[in-house]
């Protein structure tokens, strides 16, 4: 979490970090002190499991004291966590703009330049294990809905830059993609054509041998047949590299690539 551009640390342990954890990850959402009980405290009676969520909202109050970009509204029924401005959960911001994203380019075939930026900035940042230590099963759906928020800015970002002709950052995301979801065989099959059309066709057949590998290590599957016709293409070169002009000095800045990830 930030204020501005400072890092908040956000220390606590225990039942009271997994409840600021569901605050930050739910902030500006209004939450029921009954679903907060059943998320932390699932198996404590009603009248300790509000005795407890009493407590951990006093401590949380108090650690606020110190992030002023953060304040904690507590009604009889429910809570709300509420961010300044200039304060910012990487994780809800990343889901804002990986969807605003998509929207945008499925409305206007294309991504705004601040945008695009600032997404791959956040995907950046939130590489890795979101929630990495929680293990409740509160934590493993937020973990998916995290990795859903991924998948589809990485996802937005490879399309948008094939769209644009920039095949070698549209290659750059696909295997950020795979590193996210090493299953996901679509993926594999738009990354081989993209290597393909750019001149890359050993790469393409090392993608397709990747892909073939892990699926019959995990899943004890081949590829589908789509996948194997299109490595065909490619070994007979009917599937050949497109040529690409080089933007000169002074092109558009709608035309700058997005900052890729360290692959």
């Amino acid at each position: 979490m930030r204020l501005g551009a400072a890092h908040i640390p956000l220390t606590l342990t225990g039942a009271t970090r997994d409840l600021l954890a569901v605050l930050l990850t739910r902030s500006g959402n209004t939450l029921r002190r009954e679903v907060l009980i059943d998320m932390i405290w699932p198996n404590a009676t009603p009248a300790r499991g509000r005795s407890a969520l009493n407590t951990a909202l006093w401590r949380i109050n108090k650690l606020l004291e110190r992030a002023p970009g953060l304040s904690l509204r507590s009604f009889d029924d429910v809570v709300v966590m509420d961010l300044a401005d200039d304060t910012h959960v990487d994780i809800c911001d990343l889901r804002r703009k990986s969807f605003t994203a998509r929207r945008q380019l499925n409305d206007a075939g294309r991504v705004e330049l601040s945008l695009r930026r600032a997404l791959g900035d956040l995907l950046a940042r939130c590489d890795g294990i979101f929630l990495e230590g929680f293990e409740s099963q509160w934590a493993l759906e937020a973990r998916a809905e995290a990795e859903t928020a991924r998948l589809t800015g990485l996802n937005v970002l490879m399309n948008e830059a094939e769209l644009r002709g920039n095949l070698d950052d549209a290659i750059a995301w696909g295997r950020a993609i795979l590193q996210v979801d090493p299953l996901r065989e679509k993926t594999y099959h738009t990354l081989m054509e993209l290597q393909a059309r750019n001149g890359e066709r050993h790469h393409a057949i090392l993608t397709y041998e990747q892909l073939r590998n892990i699926l019959r290590e995990e899943l004890q599957m081949d590829p589908d047949p789509q996948t194997l016709a299109l490595r065909d293409r490619i070994l007979s070169g009917k599937l050949t590299r497109v040529a690409l002009e080089r933007a000169p000095a002074g092109t558009h800045p709608d035309q700058i690539a997005t900052p890729l990830p360290q692959l």
